[in-house]
């Protein structure tokens, strides 16, 4: 019991899990606060809301999400060709990190991929991902000893030709690589690699 009879928050075992790969990324006893939350709007108001300007009219500002959340780092859709404006372009990874990812790998397990935080010289920021056999591997193989050891933090890699391409082709029914002088139908690929 706390001074004055009142009740300490009870506390509870917690398990946080990462929201995009389901992997536990802390575990602990964490106390029970009961949240104050301040300024809701109720029901009745909740629904006479229905655009930007019954805001602006009761007063309201409208708060830009990407000048208070995130990184200001732009994430690119599509990363094939991200990846291929950056062949020969000086830039420095200044952060990476590897997740698990949903197909396995020629081993049979999960494979990883690697989110690339890259900036250019001329200023372009860039979130860029990669689970290929090239910058993936190769900032893995960088960054981690043979047992798993973390070698070196994972930031601040100057590329000074940043990546370079290596096109091959695919089978278009199995999305596999196909050696040459294959002759069923194909499909243009590229791996990406450190242009070191």
């Amino acid at each position: 019991m706390a001074k004055d009879n009142k009740e300490e928050p009870v506390a509870e075992a917690t398990v946080a899990h990462d929201p995009y790969t389901g992997e536990v990324v802390a575990r602990g006893n964490m106390p029970v606060v009961p949240m104050k939350e301040e300024g809701r709007y109720d029901d009745d108001t909740l629904r006479s809301i229905t655009s930007f300007k019954d805001l602006e009219q009761r007063g309201e500002v409208l708060v830009d999400a990407e000048s208070v959340l995130g990184t200001g780092w732009e994430r690119v859709d599509d990363d094939v060709a991200a990846k291929a404006s950056l062949c020969d372009v000086s830039l420095a990874i200044v952060e990476w990190q590897f997740s698990v990812g949903e197909y396995y790998d020629e081993k049979g397990e999960l494979g990883k991929f690697v989110t690339m935080f890259i900036l250019t010289e001329d200023g372009k920021r860039f979130i860029i991902t990669d689970g290929s056999t090239g910058i993936a591997r190769e900032l893995w193989n960088f960054s981690y000893s043979p047992a798993g050891d973390q070698l070196r933090p994972l930031r601040n890699l100057y590329l000074k030709k940043g990546f370079r391409e290596s096109p091959y082709f695919i089978d278009a029914r199995t999305k596999k690589p196909v050696p040459r002088g294959f002759q069923g139908p194909k499909e243009p690929a590229s791996t990406f690699y450190l242009n070191v």
